[in-house]
């Protein structure tokens, strides 16, 4: 009887070993699962960010092209006005050898003459107003 008490006594302090180990490996689990819950919770706020990261670089290269276009038009629109200007100056290179004409060819002259320089003080104009324009959207 002695001998069935001293083991029974052993199997439970093996039972109360066994329950012990039992409660540890489940609260491991448990702190695993939640550990393993953060770090998801932490990939996933990862992802998010650089697809909000993605996203704004996308929408930055769409507004720097968008910037480089119009950098482009207002260029080839300055270039379009150097050549007005460039042809008035040259109207009016013409217009000053025509002097030494008669004094009916001279009055017909001088009235071209005062068309073509308000066509290039316009047009000087608008270049500078393109300039500024430039200078705005750099």
């Amino acid at each position: 009887l002695e001998a069935a008490l001293r083991r029974n006594a052993a199997l439970q302090e093996k039972c109360e070993a066994i329950r012990a180990e039992k409660e540890a490996i489940q609260q491991s689990s448990r702190e695993a699962m939640d550990l393993h819950a953060a770090a998801t919770n932490e990939l996933q706020k990862v992802r998010l960010t650089v697809q909000d990261r993605d996203r704004r670089i996308a929408e930055l290269k769409n507004g720097v092209g968008a910037f480089e276009t119009r950098v482009a038009a207002l260029e080839a629109e300055i270039r379009s006005q150097q050549s007005k200007v460039q042809a008035a100056e040259d109207a009016r290179s013409k217009e000053e050898t025509a002097h030494s004409m008669t004094r009916a060819e001279l009055a017909t002259t001088l009235a071209a003459h005062r068309a073509t320089e308000q066509a290039l003080r316009d047009a000087e104009q608008m270049n500078v107003d393109l300039l500024s324009r430039v200078a705005e959207v750099e």
